[in-house]
């Protein structure tokens, strides 16, 4: 899920992808990617949402809720 409203800067973004990766570390940020086996499951619930910077893929509220249930 994506908010934009926000004071401070984001300190690590989180990635999910079908294969295991390692951390990556961007200057004062932090990518950490999150495996998932089964990801085509889950791929209804990804939505593609425009920013300032481009285009991004995010968890849905559906998704992100079931996301914190688990």
């Amino acid at each position: 899920m994506y908010q934009d409203a926000t004071h401070q800067a984001v300190m690590e973004f989180q990635i999910v992808t079908p294969k295991r990766m390692s951390k990556i570390k961007a200057g004062r940020n932090l990518i950490v990617f999150y495996y998932r086996k089964d990801i085509a499951a889950v791929e209804a619930g990804i939505e593609d949402r425009k920013t300032d910077t481009g285009r991004m893929k995010i968890s849905s509220p559906a998704l992100t809720a079931l996301d914190l249930l688990r």
